[in-house]
């Protein structure tokens, strides 16, 4: 079994497109990386364009109060707005100052009381207003996740990070697995699988019978074999992320949060560390099953390019139809594809996504288990048929 083993994984290896596709996609991770890295002055810049904002104000003010007499109403109101804009500004600055010294501890301490002011404009506005205004909630919560998050780092004496362009190791490898890895490390798994499963069949020719094993251990093995490749890829991907960011930024981001929304919809910043084990191994079972499942499809599928594009149009059909259907999505629960999103299942924005609170971490880890199981005895119930 081992020399089969290693005859399998030296073909795979000894493919140049395999390896190009590796390099290839540890080159978008760093091109990824560099791009966040780019983003890291969003709030330096707003900061910038709110003191512009608040001298454009002040000066319009004065224009309209130079066509006014001292005692009227008007003029009070502007005059009036005027000292507001000039309290901005100074907040601003001071934050803007403390921002370019990297002073974070009374950058934090001066963000916070500008967050709480926009907090409580908002707030008041939203009483003013429709209270239904989507808007105006859509930037309450924005405003409650930056402060809960700034607090957060305040409280942890952290560096400052973009909480939406993450570029220190665990962050931005989290980050990096919520929105596009897990898709790239899907079809590189399908794509060299597929390879792994079919490269024995050569024009209705299966090479595997005339090798001295049985049919079982050379199952066991192509199994085993398989499970491998994908979970080799998969933690290939999630390493290279995190050495990147942690070697680019020095920072390995262990102590970073991520931010989550509890029942009542109010944002907690739990550590990256909390939920790291748990979609880790979520991840792990779902491609443990991704593995078995390109197998099965390989019993009915004997060329690789059909096979391919057959494991892609399948899986992801699986992955992006809930969000379409609203039906599916109320079941989509119950699918060990649903998993591929393995980190937005843990932090539940999934669930949230697909309205389906069933969506969790306890729920997932059974269906891919049984899912799993499943596959394991179709495996070697269809190869117990070839053999009889």
């Amino acid at each position: 079994m081992k020399t089969y083993a290693l005859f399998l994984l030296k073909r795979i290896v000894h493919r140049k497109s395999n390896l190009f596709l590796l390099l290839g996609i540890v080159l978008f991770i760093f091109t990824y990386l560099m791009m966040n890295m780019n983003s890291q002055d969003i709030l330096r810049d707003t900061l910038v364009d709110q003191i512009k904002t608040e001298n454009e104000t002040i000066e319009t003010s004065q224009e309209k109060m130079s066509h006014l007499e001292d005692n009227q109403t008007e003029y009070k109101s502007y005059k009036e707005s005027i000292q507001i804009s000039k309290a901005h500004i100074l907040q601003y600055e001071e934050s803007l100052s403390f921002y370019d010294q990297k002073n974070w501890s009374e950058f934090y301490s001066s963000y916070i009381q500008i967050l709480n002011q926009q907090k409580q404009i908002n707030e008041d506005t939203l009483k003013l207003s429709n209270e239904n205004d989507l808007t105006m909630k859509d930037m309450s919560s924005y405003i409650d996740k930056q402060l809960t998050y700034i607090q957060y780092l305040e409280a942890n004496q952290l560096d400052y990070e973009n909480i939406d362009y993450p570029v220190f190791g665990l962050s931005f490898m989290t980050s990096i697995s919520q929105v596009i890895l897990p898709l790239i490390t899907t079809i590189c798994c399908i794509y060299i699988l597929t390879q792994c499963f079919t490269m024995n069949y050569r024009t209705n020719i299966n090479i595997d019978h005339i090798i001295p094993m049985s049919k079982r251990k050379i199952l066991i093995t192509k199994s085993i074999v398989g499970i491998s490749i994908s979970l080799f890829i998969y933690m290939f991907f999630l390493l290279s992320a995190f050495i990147l960011a942690s070697v680019f930024n020095q920072n390995m981001g262990i102590h970073y949060p991520i931010m989550m929304q509890n029942s009542t919809n109010c944002w907690v910043a739990n550590s990256l560390l909390f939920v790291l084990k748990q979609w880790s191994i979520l991840g792990v079972l779902f491609y443990i099953g991704l593995s078995l499942l390109i197998y099965i499809f390989s019993f009915f599928i004997k060329e690789e390019s059909p096979l391919l594009i057959t494991g892609i149009c399948i899986i992801l059909g699986f992955v992006y139809l809930p969000h379409f259907v609203s039906f599916i999505g109320q079941i989509s629960h119950l699918s060990p594809i649903t998993y591929f999103n393995y980190v937005n299942v843990v932090i539940g924005n999934l669930a949230v996504q697909l309205n389906n609170l069933n969506i969790t971490y306890d729920i997932g880890m059974i269906v891919l288990f049984v899912f799993i199981v499943i596959e394991c005895i179709c495996i070697y119930t269809m190869n117990f048929i070839k053999e009889y």
